[in-house]
């Protein structure tokens, strides 16, 4: 009797163990926009983001996650700012935000010439008649 019982209990949590897991991943949001500040110490940044509902840009600030992934860099010590952000963070129960996924953007170099370029020669093209 408990046998039978236990086995189906096992077998409705195994069922359900996908479905827990789409819940949690359900409350992941996405933020970006560009790095305005960097704390390391407390392990916050604070990013400046386009508020759609008020048309303005907005400061926004993550707690990084112990264990949050980054991409393109390999901890908070190099995020700089100016950089380009974008960050899969979920609230805690007081609304505060905490970072899981953060990946940078780093701005591309503006491409300079260091040689002169010389003018364009003038040239005396003959008139054709077509």
């Amino acid at each position: 009797m408990y046998r039978g019982l236990f086995v189906i209990i096992l077998s409705a949590m195994v069922i359900s163990l996908p479905y827990a897991t789409f819940a949690q991943e359900e409350d992941v949001e996405y933020g970006y926009g560009t790095v305005v500040k960097v704390n390391e110490s407390k392990k916050e940044i604070v990013v400046s983001e386009y508020d759609y509902d008020s048309d303005t840009e907005i400061n926004i600030t993550y707690s990084v996650d112990p264990n949050a992934k980054f991409e393109d860099v390999d901890s908070i010590g190099e995020i700089k700012v100016g950089d380009g952000i974008g960050i899969d963070y979920m609230e805690d129960e007081t609304g505060k935000k905490i970072a899981k996924v953060i990946s940078i953007y780093k701005a591309e170099p503006e491409f300079e010439t260091t040689e002169d370029i010389p003018e364009t020669p003038d040239l005396d093209m003959p008139d054709i008649d077509y």
